[in-house]
Order: structure tokens, then C-alpha cells, then sequence
């Protein structure tokens, strides 16, 4: 049997899939990363790009889109200005969604950080 049928994982944690495609993995971690508020740049990820639409509001597109827009998406927000009530989803399409943070009176208002990860079939 040919050794190209199987994952590889190393004692470091790494696995290593098949190109062949023998081994699915619906429900693992597509994209994520850590992006900075005031910019819109991605400081760290992977599966995406992000964009600063306005203050607060982000644009993240997928490098490879997800088969609908029924996937999962987790947000979190850092307090950085001291005003950050939270983030929210306000668009979500299979290549793309848009999220918003807002202070505590409701306006969009950028955080110094924010933070995706998103999992789902592609």
C-alpha cells in the first residue's frame, strides 16, 4: 500500500495530509488571524485577507471560499482604547464576511486589536 494514502504527524504536532484527497476534514480551522484595528493589516494568520472598510468595520475574504455561507465564524476584541463593548457579524457570504466592533454607546470604533478563526467546508 502506498505511504501517500496516509497523514503524517510529527512528535512536534505537525500532520501532513494526502494530496489526493483520501482524508477530509470539514470542521477544522480554515482561517484565522490577528489583525490590527487600526490599519486593517493581518499581523498573523493564514486562509484570508483583511480589509478596513471604516472605523470599526473589517472586511475578511477567504483565499479559498467556503462551500455556503452556513460555516463558523469566532470573533474576539481587545479593550486596547478602554471603550471596546464588543464585535459582531454583519455580512457573511461563502467567500467573504464583514464584522463591526463598537464601543459602549454603540458606534463603530476601531480596538486595538481583533481576532477570527474560522472553520466550515470549503
Amino acid at each position: 500500500v502506498s505511504q501517500s494514502r496516509y497523514a503524517r504527524a510529527t512528535a512536534a504536532g505537525s500532520v501532513t495530509l494526502p494530496a489526493t484527497g483520501q482524508i477530509y476534514a470539514a470542521n477544522t480551522v480554515k482561517a484565522a488571524g490577528c489583525v490590527n484595528g487600526g490599519t486593517g493589516a493581518l499581523l498573523s494568520g493564514f486562509g484570508a485577507s483583511v480589509a478596513r472598510i471604516s472605523p470599526g468595520t473589517y472586511t475578511v475574504t477567504f483565499t479559498t471560499p467556503f462551500a455556503s455561507d452556513l460555516y463558523t465564524i469566532i470573533l474576539t476584541t481587545d479593550n486596547g482604547a478602554g471603550n471596546i463593548a464588543g464585535i459582531k457579524i454583519t455580512s457573511q457570504a461563502a467567500g467573504s464576511f464583514t464584522c463591526a466592533n463598537f464601543n459602549n454607546s454603540g458606534s463603530a470604533t476601531d480596538p486595538g486589536r481583533w481576532h477570527f478563526m474560522v472553520l466550515g467546508q470549503q
